[in-house]
């Protein structure tokens, strides 16, 4: 039996989130890569997982990029976040894992 090389464990525990979220891909220098939708299926305080994933340009891009995005129904609504793409699903339920670097509320929501 090979031995195991790292447990992997979470550091923060994960939330069912399921709200709806516009989307913005950002490469390094800011400029707007592509937008879409996406629906925000869980989150916490260091990550979000995104499915239903949506993009006007049909496609993902070649550079590296982050993903910003902005929760617009339910209680959920005005919640802003950026992250970067750490794990990519492309199975029956395709979905994006982000590694969050900013979470922050738009309180003119409130």
């Amino acid at each position: 039996m090979e031995p195991v090389l790292y447990t992997h464990c979470r550091r923060h525990d994960r939330k069912p989130i399921w709200s709806r979220a516009e989307l913005r891909l950002v490469a390094g220098d800011g400029r707007e890569l592509d937008h879409g939708t996406a629906l925000v299926a869980d989150m916490s305080l260091g990550g979000a997982r995104l499915v239903e994933l949506e993009l006007a340009g049909g496609s993902l891009p070649l550079a590296s990029f982050r993903i910003r995005f902005r929760m617009t129904e339910g209680e959920y609504s005005g919640i802003d976040g950026i992250g970067r793409p750490v794990r990519w699903d492309f199975g029956i339920e395709p979905s994006v894992g982000l590694e969050l670097e900013d979470l922050f509320v738009d309180a003119s929501d409130r």
